[in-house]
């Protein structure tokens, strides 16, 4: 650590008061210039060229544990903690981007449904209000959309579907489950 410092600030000081400041002597720094590098430095060069190729190559959105796992298919014998401090040292930090997310489907010219509730959400009577909602879950195999079906009254889940594709279908299914739960629709 002192003769890398010696090295940086050569210009600026003479070598000599730099080592007697530093209580080293001079002919450890120049030995130390010769030197071949260690093979620990050999390999620490080795994986920061890796770690930074892995991160181009990703377009900057792997972290710590994605980038330990991509070292290791490499070969190299690596945790994840010495890898995240490896790219804090680095600067490399993880470029999270927002996904768009369209919330409606503007190509869709339908009249919006009437308010039959008018947020009047304190039923009394059970299967009186049935209420459903489709939501998308993020996987590790793309998108799941899950639909589920809940009496107003005594907030009972009454049918629930997941699927790949969220399609009139989905919601169909949870439909008929809840229908078979109660053995009739709502009133």
């Amino acid at each position: 650590m002192k003769y890398r410092y010696m090295q940086d600030r050569r210009a600026q000081w003479p070598v000599s008061v730099m080592a007697r400041v530093l209580e080293v002597t001079r002919q450890g720094f120049y030995a130390w210039l010769k030197r071949k590098p260690s093979a620990r430095t050999l390999r620490q060069q080795q994986v920061v060229e890796t770690i930074r190729y892995i991160h181009a190559w990703s377009n900057g959105t792997y972290g710590s544990p994605r980038m330990t796992r991509e070292l290791r298919k490499t070969g190299l014998v690596i945790t994840r903690k010495t890898v995240e401090r490896m790219m804090r040292t680095l600067g490399i930090r993880v470029s999270a981007k927002r996904r768009y997310r369209p919330t409606t489907d503007s190509s869709q010219t339908l009249a919006l449904a009437a308010k039959l509730l008018q947020r009047a959400f304190d039923v009394k009577h059970p299967d009186k209000v049935w209420l459903s909602d489709f939501t998308e879950l993020p996987c590790r195999n793309g998108k799941a959309y899950a639909v589920a079906i809940m009496d107003l009254c005594s907030r009972r889940i009454l049918g629930m579907t997941v699927s790949n594709s969220m399609q009139t279908r989905t919601l169909l299914h949870a439909l008929d489950q809840a229908c078979r739960l109660r053995k009739a629709l709502p009133h």
